[in-house]
């Protein structure tokens, strides 16, 4: 019989009895019994490195960075030119703000930073 198993039982032996939730368990914890935690080992799977840890919120970023040099690259007549995007800029440097630091969640992500 597995570990979970011995678990369940011990769980649903307590609730049969009446007795309060995990007293069982505690018991046979607190005596070093059959059913340690260590066992159970981690249920956390290990962090993604490379493009494997690119998930929705860095798809995100990266639209945002996208918009932002769209944005930044419209003159006044609505038209994009590559040209208009170090003068728009200078004369907003807030604007470069939100893509900077999204550049960065996916520069960190990626293992660059």
């Amino acid at each position: 019989q597995g570990i979970m198993e011995r678990i369940y039982a011990k769980g649903y032996d307590d609730g049969s009895a009446g007795k309060p939730f995990g007293t069982s368990l505690e018991e046979s914890v607190g005596s070093g019994s059959d059913v340690p935690y260590d066992d159970l080992g981690s249920v956390a799977p290990p962090p993604a490195t490379g493009l494997g840890a690119l998930g929705f919120t860095h798809l995100m970023s990266a639209g945002l960075i996208v918009k932002a040099g769209y944005d930044l690259g419209k003159g006044t007549d609505g038209v994009w030119n590559p040209a208009n995007i170090v003068p728009n800029g200078k004369a907003n440097p807030m604007r470069l703000m939100m893509p900077a630091f999204g550049m960065y969640r996916i520069l960190k992500a990626l293992g660059v930073l």
